[in-house]
């Protein structure tokens, strides 16, 4: 719409200018006459079709250019967006099954790595030091439910470690209570030497941690083992 208002506004500007002239110079012939000539005159037609095909392009040019603006902005807001969603969040409860964790050997030693999901995170583990990062992970601990712990800046996401004394622990409480699964609930200290630091208490449970039940509330049916995950030290480069 607004192209064919300049484009008429041109044309408009144009057959005025030539009939002003063209009855200045015919010394008052009659308008019917001021229209022949201007139409007849191969000039003219010329000068109208060029700023026509003028307006056209200019039109096209701004209409272009706006429409690169429009992609530049919505593309910086995507991208703003999405940086944000990856910096900040709730972790998830992390879980597995008891007898996959008791098969793992008596006083096993568990290092884990943070995986990404896309839509959250979750741990893998390893028997051992990290100098066993060369294979498949011995554990993945599956996503259980949203925690209301937050991450966010200002906290790491550092490797995280399960010692022989704690695995045993644990697996003398799994026999004892006859637990079905082993449960690992995030926390982020606000103090102390690892404050920021992301870790995971443990616990042993006979409920499903995938229970979609309504019903299902963490503080009734986990038993606490008095363990937790520890940020595991940088690996010496000598070594």
């Amino acid at each position: 719409m607004f192209r064919t208002l300049v484009i008429l506004k041109n044309t408009v500007y144009l057959l005025c200018s030539q009939v002003f002239w063209s009855f200045y110079l015919t010394n008052h012939k009659t308008i019917i006459m001021q229209k022949t000539i201007f139409f007849k005159n191969p000039f003219f037609l010329f000068i109208v079709m060029l700023l026509f095909i003028a307006s056209c392009n200019n039109n096209d040019s701004a209409t272009a250019k706006t429409d690169a603006e429009n992609t530049t902005d919505k593309t910086t807001t995507s991208d703003v967006t999405k940086k944000a969603t990856l910096i900040s969040g709730n972790l998830d409860t992390l879980w597995m099954d008891a007898t996959t964790f008791l098969n793992l050997g008596n006083g096993t030693k568990l290092t884990f790595r943070f995986y990404d999901t896309l839509n959250s995170f979750t741990l893998h583990g390893w028997k051992g030091n990290s100098n066993a990062w060369n294979k498949p992970p011995d554990i993945r601990l599956i996503q259980g439910r949203q925690s209301i712990v937050e991450f966010g800046s200002g906290n790491y996401f550092g490797n995280l470690q399960l010692s022989n004394p704690d695995f045993i622990k644990i697996s003398n409480l799994i026999k004892a209570k006859g637990s079905k699964y082993v449960v690992f609930g995030p926390e982020i200290p606000i103090t102390g030497t690892i404050a920021g630091q992301i870790i995971y208490n443990i616990f042993v449970t006979k409920d499903d941690p995938a229970d979609p039940s309504p019903t299902f509330v963490h503080k009734f049916l986990l038993d606490p083992t008095g363990t937790s995950t520890n940020p595991s030290p940088p690996k010496n480069s000598t070594n």
